[in-house]
């Protein structure tokens, strides 16, 4: 069974960092799966960019595996 998700950056991410889509559906495990992609563009030259991505169940009384 599908479940809807969220994916967000945590708090201390550089904001270079964007991930698409934000919220969806995930379809059942034993399937293809979906596509969560993560872009990177640099705005200034630093020497470490790091980013945390949360991909949350929406449905709290539902478990994700």
């Amino acid at each position: 069974r599908s479940k809807s998700f969220k994916a967000t950056f945590l708090p201390g991410s550089h904001t270079e960092f964007t991930v698409t889509p934000t919220s969806g559906m995930l379809p059942p495990a034993d399937t293809a799966g979906a596509l969560i992609s993560v872009s990177f563009t640099p705005t200034a030259s630093r020497k470490r960019h790091r980013a945390r991505l949360a991909v949350q169940n929406t449905a709290p009384q539902e478990l994700c595996f």
